[in-house]
């Protein structure tokens, strides 16, 4: 691994920070962990949501589940866009819910999947330079599993 690099034990991804950026506590549940950096600011914040599926349900069955649990938890859940890089296998998307805006490479294999994020909270002025800064460690993330 490079400097800065951090290897995320059990999401099974390597993630480069931005450098000053503070981890905030785990946050387990039966089927997923939450991983997450955030800003000085505290308005931003990215990381990586790794969950797991009772079966192999395919990219869109995946992407509409976690929106409904998204939905569960914040009262909402809009998708704003989506596409599909073929080459890269990756559904990037971005949804909004009563607190966070969260821009997203949404990654499915088999039983596994991990949702990479940039995210924003919708109550607060976005900080331009951490959300591009949030979005180049997306963007660099590498899954390993």
């Amino acid at each position: 691994m490079s400097e800065g690099q951090v290897r995320l034990d059990g999401a099974g991804v390597t993630l480069t920070p931005p450098a000053g950026w503070v981890r905030k506590p785990d946050e387990r549940g039966p089927s997923n962990t939450t991983i997450a950096y955030v800003s000085p600011a505290g308005g931003t914040a990215v990381g990586v949501i790794r969950f797991t599926l009772p079966w192999a349900v395919g990219r869109e069955w995946a992407l509409w589940g976690f929106l409904s649990r998204m939905k569960q938890r914040e009262g909402r859940a809009d998708l704003i866009e989506k596409t599909y890089d073929a080459k890269a296998d990756v559904t990037r998307f971005v949804a909004e819910g009563s607190r966070y805006r969260i821009r997203t490479n949404f990654y499915v294999r088999g039983t596994a999947g991990w949702a990479v994020f940039a995210g924003t909270l919708v109550d607060k002025p976005i900080d331009a330079t951490d959300l591009r800064n949030a979005e180049l460690a997306r963007d660099s993330a590498v899954i390993e599993e």
